[in-house]
């Protein structure tokens, strides 16, 4: 009798901890659902690109949204901010980062699409760039940052032009990581 009492109490010390982690992953879920949506609606403007339309130039006036397929078939929806040579560098929305990828990694239709592109200015490589921002009291926007100092960013957001100064330091922490990682141009 005192190994099934013992053992009931062990359960309850295993399940406890875990209903209270998976009610906390299910809370955290709920709330970034309608930021999910905004961020939705955001990037739903862009335009999409297909192999039959002329890529816009230069890329500063439009982004192109486009889904990028590997040679092995798997896709990912990007932003394209410009290219070089070799690589072709995008703004990935699952991750909210910037990634610079091996053209030759493209299927054969995505290889045709970006070789055809204008070619980056090295100066043009470092800014802009697009990253899904958020501010210390947890509102997010999707922005093009063009440039930084010690303390502040300057940036618009995606669907606007106006231009903006931040502080840096009132940015999420994960935010402010990656600013201070940009390079300092002004």
């Amino acid at each position: 009798m005192k190994l099934i009492r013992l053992s009931i109490i062990v359960g309850l010390f295993c399940a406890i901890p875990i209903c209270g982690v998976i009610y906390l992953g299910v809370d955290r879920l709920e709330k970034s659902a309608p930021k999910l949506r905004e961020f939705q609606e955001i990037v739903s403007d862009i335009p999409i690109v297909s192999m039959e339309t002329e890529p816009p130039s230069p890329f500063d006036e439009s982004p192109i949204k486009r889904r990028l397929t590997n040679y092995e078939g798997r896709q990912l929806d990007t932003i394209i901010t410009g290219r070089s040579e070799e690589m072709i560098h995008f703004f990935a929305f699952p991750h909210n980062r910037n990634y610079d990828y091996p053209i030759t990694q493209l299927s054969s239709a995505d290889r045709a699409f970006a070789t055809s592109l204008p070619l980056s200015t090295a100066e043009e490589s470092a800014y802009p760039v697009l990253r899904m921002l958020t501010d210390h009291r947890g509102r997010s926007k999707l922005a093009v940052i063009e440039g930084r100092t010690q303390f502040d960013l300057f940036f618009h957001v995606f669907e606007e032009r106006e231009r903006h100064t931040f502080p840096i330091s009132r940015l999420s922490p994960r935010d402010r990581d990656f600013v201070f990682s940009l390079p300092v141009d002004r």
